[in-house]
């Protein structure tokens, strides 16, 4: 890959993915949350929950729809929705939003699996000296480092950036400037970014000046499922995606 000093990547659904033995959807998360609130909370009833959650999160809108890219933690969501149904808002609710979080995605770690041939592909890219970097959309930075801790990725990126921690998503140039911050890049047209996500991992690398790599592993029902269109590659934008593949054993030649 000629001409590219910094490779940036994503983490869900490129390096990792979740496999449940359930299906899972964004109303079965939030259900998940509902069931995990005490007693007195349990009177707000799932329908009523899930409806607060879903007029409260902007994550749940199609990226092509949206104006603004600023990220929310998820605590954040819940304590809000929280303070919408009716609690009290104390020091004691903020708290308790977070531990909820936390044990939320604590359960959900047994899920989560590396695809084959991560290892072997970024162990070779470090032996070919490619400074390598996370950009992930996590809306609770622990968990995802717990992720990179539970199958030893973290060793081989030099930044790790999760949106939770800087309040921007993909595509957002805000959080690829704060992945390659305090490292060697000379320009942005030498960063490339892997991702599966067309409208935040490659619309986003690309707007911030760099190539794509795009793992393509979405069917229709995928792209029905979370309210996005298939994209349609134009010749000017084929022009900076260096490779469309379905999984990391086809990354191009390095």
């Amino acid at each position: 890959m000629p001409n590219i000093e910094v490779i940036s990547f994503d983490l869900w659904n490129t390096l990792c993915y979740a496999k449940r033995p359930v299906k899972w959807d964004i109303e079965a998360e939030i259900q998940a949350l509902w069931r995990m609130l005490p007693t007195a909370p349990r009177a707000i009833t799932v329908e009523t929950f899930i409806e607060a959650y879903k007029a409260r999160s902007t994550r749940i809108q199609p990226v092509g729809l949206k104006t603004s890219y600023k990220e929310q933690r998820t605590d954040q969501i819940v304590l809000d929705v929280l303070r919408k149904l009716g609690l009290l808002d104390t020091e004691k609710l903020e708290k308790f939003a977070q531990d909820l979080i936390s044990e939320y995605f604590k359960r959900q770690l047994k899920w989560i699996y590396i695809y084959p041939g991560v290892h072997d592909l970024l162990t070779r890219l470090k032996q070919k000296n490619y400074t390598l970097i996370l950009i992930s959309d996590h809306q609770w930075p622990s968990d995802g480092n717990a992720v990179l801790q539970k199958h030893d990725l973290k060793k081989y990126f030099t930044n790790v950036v999760f949106s939770g921690e800087i309040g921007y998503h993909k595509p957002s140039p805000q959080i690829f400037q704060a992945g390659v911050k305090g490292i060697n890049l000379s320009n942005p047209t030498k960063l490339l970014h892997v991702g599966d996500d067309y409208y935040r991992d490659i619309e986003g690398i690309i707007k911030f000046g760099g190539k794509a790599v795009w793992i393509d592993s979405w069917t229709d029902s995928d792209y029905q499922r979370m309210k996005d269109r298939r994209p349609k590659i134009t010749k000017e934008r084929s022009e900076e995606i260096i490779a469309i593949i379905r999984d990391l054993r086809e990354f191009p030649d390095v």
